[in-house]
């Protein structure tokens, strides 16, 4: 994992006392910015740092508010936040620093959990992933899964999630399919870790699938059905969410063509036939 600093060239509303330098962003190279500051205070006693270790992301929407002449990140700037600094004007310079490495480690008292799987690893960390330990792999106890990791706005936390994809595509599946893929009523969103699939009065989440050699996959996730008309206020304003239900989406990537199915409980199997990119117009009853 390669770590960044990215320098802002233009002035900033936050400045630290005189000639210092204001940092911001990721806390894993937080110590390598101290660390160079205080060898350069040997050199200029007027210099100072004011840091703030606060994550990759959050530092660069710091970068772009102008609010530090320094970012830090353990992940590289991505499009979106490359469009915003050039709407912003603000022109910044990227530097490689260092690389960092990622490890996943057990508690020393649990005394089952051995080993695991990438792919068992990916659905850990999917989106709406496993609740039991015994959803992970049969023999497991019914025992909560607790992960404890960096937060949203860590740059590493998404690399991560990033990595364990492209580990399964080296372990021998086939490549990876375009971001987009619609058909019918419905429209398929391969993000970095997960997949959502959306139609014009439902919506579905699931752990980013590799397809294997032949370019079939399965997966599990969760279903969300939505009733036309009036709905109840969002649940960041006081209302309910729309209740969910396990869901398991299957299929094969095949001569451009993706064929799957959607399996939900107390319902037919709705088939799937989707090519790449997005030709359909949903009409939200939601």
């Amino acid at each position: 994992m390669r770590l960044h600093l990215a320098l802002c060239l233009v002035p900033c509303l936050a400045t630290a006392a005189d000639s210092g330098i204001v940092y911001d962003g990721s806390s894993t190279v937080y110590p390598i910015v101290v660390a160079a500051a205080e060898a350069y205070a040997e050199v200029d006693p007027r210099f100072s740092l004011e840091a703030k270790p606060t994550g990759s992301t959050a530092g660069f929407r710091s970068m772009l508010a102008r609010t530090c002449t320094l970012n830090g990140a353990s992940r590289p700037i991505n499009a979106k936040e490359v469009a915003a600094a050039t709407a912003a004007r603000v022109d910044f310079i990227e530097v490689p620093v260092a690389f960092d490495a990622l490890s996943l480690v057990a508690n020393p008292r649990n005394p089952w959990l051995k080993d695991l799987t990438v792919t068992e690893l990916q659905a850990l960390y999917a989106t709406n992933g496993p609740a039991s330990w015994k959803q992970v792999r049969a023999g497991f106890p019914d025992a909560k899964v607790v992960l404890f990791g960096a937060g949203s706005d860590s740059g590493a936390r998404s690399l991560a999630g990033a990595l364990l994809v492209a580990a399964l595509l080296l372990m021998g599946a086939g490549p990876p399919p375009p971001d987009i893929w619609s058909g019918g009523r419905f429209i398929l969103t391969f993000g970095a870790t997960a997949l959502s699939l959306e139609s014009d009065c439902a919506e579905a989440e699931f752990p980013r699938p590799v397809p294997d050699a032949s370019g079939r996959f399965r997966v599990e996730g969760r279903f969300t059905a939505h009733a036309a008309g009036p709905q109840a206020a969002p649940p960041e304003d006081g209302g309910a969410s729309a209740p969910s239900q396990p869901a398991t989406l299957e299929g094969r990537f095949q001569d451009g063509r993706l064929d799957a199915r959607l399996l939900v409980a107390g319902a037919p199997p709705q088939p799937l036939s989707l090519e790449p990119g997005n030709r359909v117009k949903l009409i939200r009853c939601y």
